[in-house]
């Protein structure tokens, strides 16, 4: 299908977490390190709900949308921005071998989703084989690597869902109702 919307496949995570272990430990009162791993895993899951439901990546990470043909308009919608930078956009030719297509040729519309956006007087390359993954776009997303890059309302979110998980049942309810008015504003629709 010619228009499908793109797939959609973390290629490289977050080589950072939005918190460290002694900020996690510090929001759960916890001064022994006999749970510091288990915390960890914790942070991770935490930014992991926080990014599943705004639709954004928090820390830097890339990505990779693949299509099954270049579109009939001039942009290609990207996912789980903020969106830093495109690495590459890339597709099959008529022989299936993979060619590199222009930076030249589009830019990157940061606003909003995100797209890669055609140049007025480019076109798509055409020729192309029309098959799943033909076209691959890869592409940074984030706020940044360091915790002070990403949206304090987001990094109380993922903080209160560390002590939600951590804790347990005690406060659940209160805790997501405010980790809920947290990322709200930052869902992407």
């Amino acid at each position: 299908m010619k228009n499908a919307p793109p797939n959609y496949e973390r290629t490289v995570d977050p080589t950072t977490e939005p918190l460290t272990t002694a900020e996690a430990k510090t929001q759960l009162r916890e001064s022994s390190s006999d749970f510091d791993t288990q915390i960890d895993e914790l942070v991770k899951a935490a930014r992991a709900m926080v990014e599943t439901r705004t639709g954004r990546g928090l820390v830097d990470q890339t990505w990779k949308a693949t299509l099954n043909a270049f579109p009939d308009g001039d942009e290609i919608p990207l996912s789980h921005g903020p969106i830093q930078s495109i690495t590459s956009v890339t597709y099959l030719d008529a022989d299936e071998n993979r060619q590199t297509f222009s930076s030249s040729s589009y830019t990157l519309d940061k606003f909003g989703r995100g797209f890669v956006s055609l140049n007025e007087s480019a076109n798509w390359a055409t020729g192309i084989t029309e098959q799943a993954g033909s076209i691959e776009v890869i592409f940074v997303t984030g706020y940044g690597s360091a915790s002070t890059d990403i949206p304090s309302d987001l990094l109380s979110a993922i903080r209160l869902h560390v002590e939600d998980l951590y804790c347990g049942e005690n406060q659940h309810k209160t805790r997501e109702q405010a980790i809920r008015s947290l990322i709200t504003p930052y869902i992407v629709r």
